[in-house]
């Protein structure tokens, strides 16, 4: 285990892979420093905080400290259900960034870069936080909101619940507690998703997708509401999925009407 002197060292070198000038609390975000598994894990962490290091620099407030960072899926039961497994995962990668004022989750993809997703939650709106033994970060909002990140790391989920012990006794409020953030300037945008079809600042002003459109569009053909909301990877192998089971449907029903047998209609249904 390395002494004291060793650890800060270690701290210092992953806070200038991160971006010396990125206000954060070193001792918090890379906690431990003793085992080759933790060295690890801070490594990842720093190659995040590097490659969101831009979006931070202008969505950090005046005096605003990141304190926890780490990687999860934010997905809801009907994608997982709909889309499968992978597909929820691969679209819904989220950065967890805990500072001392509110929690961040910034849609990432595999390599950490930040994609259009952007939320957040003030400390102040927290009523309780839990970490679970399946991997799950659970988060819920003083207006009852609840929220469940996946496969995060045991080390972190515990971090993360134990820095946002929350306000059990709250009383519960009807205003949502859960902001949207626009895509390119990282501001509140009020109200809910899809309410507004632009950012309302107006040094920003830039145009947003519609979930509306895109459901329909993946209505019509399946994947283009996919690659409409810039799941470029996703939305073409949705598209050429369904084409292929149109074929094999077209073949059924051809086959179909042209055997007298009733296993072949079956079949076709």
């Amino acid at each position: 285990m390395p002494n004291v002197a060793d650890a800060a060292q270690l701290r210092r070198q992953w806070h200038v892979a991160a971006g010396s000038d990125l206000p954060l609390d070193a001792d918090s975000v890379f906690r431990e420093t003793g085992s080759w598994l933790a060295r690890r894990a801070n490594g990842r962490r720093a190659k995040l905080l590097a490659t969101l290091a831009p979006l931070l620099r202008s969505m950090l407030e005046p005096g605003e400290v990141v304190r926890q960072a780490a990687r999860g899926y934010l997905y809801s039961a009907a994608e997982y259900l709909l889309s499968g497994h992978l597909a929820a995962m691969h679209t819904n990668q989220m950065a967890l960034l805990l500072t001392d004022r509110r929690l961040l989750w910034i849609q990432v993809d595999g390599k950490g870069r930040p994609r259009d997703l952007k939320n957040q939650l003030r400390l102040e709106k927290v009523r309780k936080a839990a970490s679970r033994w399946s991997g799950q970060l659970l988060v819920e909002t003083v207006a009852r909101e609840k929220l469940a990140f996946n496969s995060v790391p045991r080390a972190d989920r515990n971090a993360l619940a134990e820095a946002m012990p929350g306000s059990p006794s709250a009383p519960r409020e009807k205003e949502k507690a859960v902001e949207h953030l626009c895509p390119a300037c990282a501001r509140v945008v009020p109200g809910p998703v899809g309410s507004a079809s632009r950012c309302p600042r107006p040094e920003c002003r830039v145009p947003f997708r519609s979930p509306k459109r895109a459901a329909w569009l993946s209505a019509l053909v399946p994947g283009v509401g996919d690659v409409y909301l810039r799941h470029f990877a996703f939305g073409a192998l949705e598209f050429v999925g369904s084409i292929a089971v149109l074929c094999v449907a077209v073949f059924a029903g051809l086959f179909a009407l042209a055997s007298p047998r009733p296993e072949s209609v079956a079949v076709a249904a």
